[in-house]
C-alpha cells in the first residue's frame, strides 16, 4: 500500500499540519474501500474506532508542542530556566508572552494526550478527535502557522487490472483519493490478487 500527496509545502509545520489532516481523513474513512467489496453499508469496526482516533490525538499533540518550539525560536524567545521546555512549560511561556489566546483548550489537549499516552484505561472516539483538531486549528492560525482548514471529499475505487503472474486468476488494482476543492490531495494505493488455488 502507498500514499501519494500532492502540492507539498515547504514550511514543516505547515506541511506537518496538512499531512496529519490527511492522514485523520484518511483514518476517519476506513470504512470506504470496504463500501466497494460489499456493495452496501459496512459495520464499524470497533478495535479501529478505540485505535485510530486516540493514536492521532497522541500525534497531534506532538505536532502542536514541535510548532511552539518553532514559535519560539522564530521570534526570538527564550524560556526562562523556571519553565519546563515542555508542553505544558511552553504553553505557559506563551501564554505570559502573549502570544496563545487560549491557552486552557491547549491545556485540555495536553492532558488527554497525557491520559491516552499512560493511563491504560485512556482511549478517545471520533468527536472527540475532532474536538481536539479544532482547538489544535485555531491554535495554529492564530500563530500564524496555518490557514483555513481544508475540507476533504474521500472516494474509492476498484479497477480490474491484468494478472502479472500465471498463478493469479484475477487482479484487482485499488485506489483511495481525498480531494479538497475538486483537486487531488492524496491517493492511496494496492492491488490485490486472487490465486488460481482459491488462496
Amino acid at each position: 500500500c502507498s500514499m501519494n500527496t500532492m502540492d507539498s509545502a515547504h514550511d514543516p509545520i505547515r506541511e506537518g499540519w496538512r499531512n496529519f489532516l490527511i492522514e485523520a481523513a484518511f483514518a476517519k474513512g476506513y470504512k470506504t474501500p470496504y463500501v466497494i467489496e460489499s456493495g452496501g453499508p459496512v459495520a464499524n469496526n470497533p478495535v479501529l474506532d478505540t485505535l485510530l482516533p486516540s493514536l492521532l490525538i497522541v500525534k497531534l499533540a506532538s505536532l502542536i508542542d514541535e510548532a511552539l518550539s518553532e514559535c519560539i525560536v522564530r521570534r526570538g524567545l527564550t524560556m526562562p530556566k523556571k519553565c519546563r521546555p515542555d508542553l505544558k512549560g511552553k504553553i505557559n511561556f506563551l501564554t505570559d508572552c502573549g502570544h496563545l489566546k487560549d491557552e486552557t483548550q491547549l491545556h485540555k489537549l495536553r492532558n488527554f494526550r497525557n491520559e491516552l499516552a499512560h493511563e491504560s484505561t485512556g482511549k478517545a472516539n471520533w468527536k472527540e478527535l475532532e474536538t481536539s483538531i479544532e482547538i489544535a486549528n485555531e491554535a495554529l492560525q492564530h500563530l500564524g502557522f496555518v490557514g483555513a482548514r481544508p475540507q476533504f471529499e474521500i472516494s474509492a475505487e476498484r479497477v480490474p487490472a491484468e494478472p502479472v503472474d500465471p498463478n493469479y486468476l484475477m487482479s484487482f488494482n485499488y485506489s483511495v483519493t481525498l480531494k479538497s476543492e475538486g483537486k487531488k490531495v492524496a491517493e492511496l494505493t494496492w492491488s490485490r490478487h486472487l490465486h488460481r488455488d482459491g488462496e
